[in-house]
C-alpha cells in the first residue's frame, strides 16, 4: 500500500511529462519554432516576446488565451511559426509556457526605449521627477522624495531623532505629480509670497522644489504669514498644493512614529 501511493505522483508526473513531449513532437513535425524569450504586454494590451533582443508581437492562433496569467519579464518558451521581418516582428503563436517569474528589469532598456519611441510604450511619468517641500515655522520639516528622508524639526537637542525615511507609493508620488503639473510652477516666481501684505508672529515658511527631467524649478516663500488663506486664487493653489502633500506626509505611521516635538512655543 505504501509503495503504491509514492507509484501514484511518479506515474502522473511521467504521464503529464509523456504529453507534454508528444505535444511538441507534433508541434515541431508541424513546422513550428521553439523559442525562449522575455514576455512584455505593450500598452495596447499586445503579447510580445522579448529574445536577443529583438521585440517580436505573438498573434494568438488559438482559440484559447494563452497569454493569461504571464506578466511582464516573466521568461517563457514559446511555440510559434515563422517571424515576419518588421519592427517589432510578428509571429502567430500556438503555446506559450512560463519557465520562471520576471520582471520588466529582465528586459533590455534599449528595448524599452525603442518600443516607447514607436508608442508601443509610453514613458513612465514618474522615472524622471522628484520633489522635496520644506514646511512650518521653528524648526522647519521638510521631505525630499529623491532620498525619502523626512524631517520632523530641527529644533532640537537631537535631531537625528528628529529623522525618518519614507518612500511613496507610485499612486502617491503620480497624485503629486498632478498636482504640480496643474500648479504649473514654471509661471511662479523663485521668490513669492502667496498673502502680499499680510504678515504673522510667527512666520511661516513653504519651500517647494520640483525636478523634472533635467529641469530644477524651486519656489521658496519665506517668512510669509502663517495661513493655508490666501487673498488670490494663484496663491491659494500654492498653498493648497503645498498643503496637500505636508498633510499627506504627516498622516504617515513612519512621520507618527516620530517623538513628540521638544520645545513649544505660544
Amino acid at each position: 500500500m505504501r509503495k503504491s501511493k509514492h507509484l501514484l505522483p511518479i506515474i502522473i508526473i511521467g504521464t503529464i511529462l509523456t504529453i507534454m513531449a508528444l505535444c511538441i513532437t507534433i508541434m515541431i513535425a508541424k513546422g513550428l519554432v521553439v523559442s525562449t524569450g522575455r514576455y512584455l504586454e505593450a500598452d495596447n494590451g499586445s503579447a510580445m516576446m522579448v529574445s536577443y533582443n529583438s521585440p517580436v508581437v505573438m498573434l494568438n492562433k488559438t482559440e484559447r488565451d494563452i497569454f493569461k496569467n504571464l506578466n511582464t519579464g516573466d521568461k517563457i518558451l514559446v511555440f510559434h511559426g515563422a517571424v515576419a521581418e518588421s519592427y517589432p516582428g510578428q509571429t502567430g503563436t500556438y503555446a506559450v509556457f512560463r519557465l520562471q517569474k520576471g520582471s520588466v528589469a529582465d528586459i533590455s532598456q534599449a528595448v524599452i526605449d525603442s518600443l516607447i519611441e514607436l508608442g508601443w510604450l509610453h514613458k513612465d511619468p514618474l522615472d524622471n521627477f522628484s520633489f522635496a517641500l520644506t514646511w512650518n515655522c521653528y524648526g522647519i520639516s521638510s521631505y525630499d522624495s529623491a532620498t525619502g528622508k523626512l524631517v520632523k524639526t530641527t529644533d532640537t537637542t537631537h535631531p537625528n531623532d528628529y529623522i525618518t525615511y519614507y518612500q511613496l507609493t507610485d499612486e502617491e508620488k503620480l497624485n503629486i505629480l498632478r498636482l504640480i503639473e496643474d500648479l504649473d510652477v514654471n509661471s511662479y516666481p523663485d521668490e513669492y509670497n502667496p498673502n502680499v501684505g499680510q504678515a504673522s508672529d510667527p512666520s511661516m515658511t513653504l519651500i517647494l522644489t520640483v525636478r523634472i527631467n533635467n529641469t530644477v524649478k524651486t519656489i521658496k516663500a519665506e517668512n510669509i504669514a502663517l495661513s493655508y488663506s490666501s487673498n488670490n486664487k494663484k496663491g491659494q493653489d500654492f498653498l493648497d498644493t503645498c498643503k496637500e502633500i505636508k498633510d499627506l506626509l504627516m498622516s504617515t505611521d513612519e512621520w507618527k512614529a516620530l517623538p513628540d516635538y521638544e520645545f513649544l512655543y505660544d
